[in-house]
């Protein structure tokens, strides 16, 4: 992809290089942020990438060249961001304007999603419990919170150790 050609022909003011180059940028950081923020919420791959095209866009007349390890720079700062504080980053849902309360996987292959129901149901009821509370979203102290007497770094434990068995379970790495 000749990203500096694109973005040469956009800065000319044609609308067609333009809507090409945000079309293969959202392409290459979309595929780059699904795999950066497996675990988290599903809108946070959409809304970090958007976020990333915003700045870029915004920022097209200042970039001399390599527009495309511009935005890789830029998404690299928003997954930061992320990581840092989770709690400030919220997903608002668009049906009722709250915090999404549960999230689904996107899973449009049945057997994918077969294979992590099977994986789900062999946990035992602690790692249940605790993968069910990630997947809805909730941060390691909101989850401290539920069990009194376990602390943050106790918990981070056996929260990385249930994520390892049902890894396991799954077949992945």
């Amino acid at each position: 992809m000749d990203f500096d050609g694109l973005l040469v022909r956009a800065r000319a003011g044609d609308e067609a290089a333009r809507s090409e180059l945000f079309v293969e940028l959202r392409r290459l950081l979309r595929m780059i942020a699904i795999r950066r923020l497996r675990g988290g919420l599903a809108a946070w791959v959409d809304d970090t990438v958007q976020d990333t095209l915003l700045i870029v866009s915004r920022r097209l007349e200042e970039i001399d060249d390599h527009p495309h390890r511009y935005a890789l720079v830029v998404l690299k700062n928003r997954i930061g961001q992320i990581y840092r504080d989770p709690r400030r980053y919220t997903s608002i849902s668009t049906d009722d304007g709250g915090p999404e309360e549960s999230v689904e996987p996107v899973t449009p292959d049945p057997l994918l999603r077969e294979r992590m129901e099977d994986a789900f149901a062999r946990l035992g009821p602690q790692c249940r419990d605790l993968i069910a509370h990630l997947a809805r979203g909730r941060s390691r102290a909101e989850i401290c919170a539920l069990y009194p007497g376990v602390s943050s770094n106790a918990m981070g434990v056996r929260i990385h150790r249930c994520r390892g068995e049902f890894r396991s379970l799954l077949g992945v790495e």
